[in-house]
């Protein structure tokens, strides 16, 4: 532990303890989901088997699932890159906070600082272990699902194109991807939750920005990695997604619409709320404290101004205008406008440029298409 924790009486084992009987959901069996991505991965492997399976060895004259629509291939792709980065993600939440502390990048606001940071740690359990919002979303995301597959057309699709038989099986299939939807509505509610609780520290504690800090953005940023960190699946998996409509992979356009629309209704708000969201009153407290720093420093500046412009005169003490303009000097290395005062936990362009990436590229494309026809 740092010596700021030490200073506090705060010890190892008091967070120990609190991150040992910390959980993801008040259910079992979906923490254990959540906390190991073998379990949905090999669901997924097993899904891909069964296509391979119905297109090397087919059920007389079907289609050819990843022959014929070779997205597939690269929705199963970004369905296991997404499984491992969110859970990857959930791996670094103690990380986080355990920097929060021993980092001292924290204020108390009423004169007990470890005290205050338990209530914060146990109000975020007891905000996790919610009842009804993350079945809600779960269920919320199925029924999406279902009404843009049914729009799309998939279920006719199906019958028209495969045997009964086949039908059954892709149907089981479809099951393994419900379950996948339903943890990712699982998901959806622990990254929520995570960025609300990220969002109250200006709340209930003053920060401490280090505005010369090495890393540029106020000593604040692994706040930003983090968030960043649990907007990466969306973009990883957007980045993928991205290459059906440009490859044209398959008989028709069904999977090539779907990933559009994936990519502008769903990750790029999920980008948005993973980034942006938690960090914006944090993003509020250093713009103000900038403010102030550019105010104290402009009023410094000016009364020195005024010194030496009051001693430069005939009667003035030169000496003393002397000694103004040395500090107004001193002053300058310290000029906002010189040194950038960061306003942001991350460095702001190239996040942006990163964290749109998939849809950047995806409207690129499509104008490039529309200007060669």
């Amino acid at each position: 532990m740092s010596a700021h924790s030490s200073n506090l009486g705060v010890s190892e084992s008091e967070f120990g303890k609190f991150w040992k009987g910390f959980r993801l959901s008040r259910w079992k069996w979906i923490n254990e989901l959540a906390s190991r991505s073998r379990y949905l991965v090999s669901a997924l492997l097993i899904m891909y088997a069964v296509l391979a399976y119905l297109t090397y060895y087919p059920d007389k004259n079907q289609i050819l699932p990843l022959k014929h629509y070779g997205s597939i291939n690269i929705i199963i792709l970004g369905l296991i890159l997404l499984i491992v980065l969110i859970i990857r993600w959930h791996h670094q939440i103690p990380g986080l906070f355990h920097w929060l502390w021993e980092s001292g990048r924290l204020e108390s606001k009423g004169g007990n600082l470890q005290l205050e940071f338990e209530e914060y740690l146990q109000d975020y359990q007891k905000a996790l272990f919610s009842s009804k919002e993350p079945m809600i979303i779960s269920f919320s995301l199925l029924l999406i699902f279902m009404v843009i597959g049914w729009w799309a057309g998939i279920p006719r699709f199906l019958i028209s194109f495969f045997t009964p038989t086949v039908v059954i099986v892709l149907s089981f299939l479809t099951l393994i991807g419900f379950l996948c939807l339903f943890m990712g509505g699982q998901a959806a509610w622990i990254g929520y939750i995570t960025g609300k609780q990220i969002g109250r520290l200006t709340r209930q504690f003053n920060l401490k920005i280090q505005p010369r800090h090495p890393d540029k953005c106020g000593g604040l940023r692994p706040l930003g990695d983090f968030c960043i960190n649990a907007a990466l699946p969306f973009i990883g998996v957007g980045l993928i997604i991205v290459t059906i409509p440009v490859l044209h992979l398959d008989l028709d356009d069904v999977f090539s619409l779907m990933a559009t629309v994936s990519l502008f209704v769903f990750f790029l708000p999920l980008t948005i709320l993973a980034v942006f969201t938690p960090l914006w009153q944090i993003h509020v407290e250093m713009t103000e404290q900038k403010m102030f720093y550019e105010d104290g420093f402009a009023s410094q500046a000016m009364a020195l101004e005024q010194i030496i412009r009051a001693q430069a005169t005939e009667k003035g003490d030169l000496l003393t205008a002397e000694n103004a303009k040395e500090k107004l000097r001193i002053l300058q290395s310290v000029n906002p406008e010189k040194a950038s005062y960061p306003v942001w936990p991350f460095h702001f362009a190239p996040t942006v440029l990163f964290a749109f990436s998939p849809q950047i590229i995806d409207i690129a494309v499509k104008i490039y298409q529309t200007l060669s026809q």
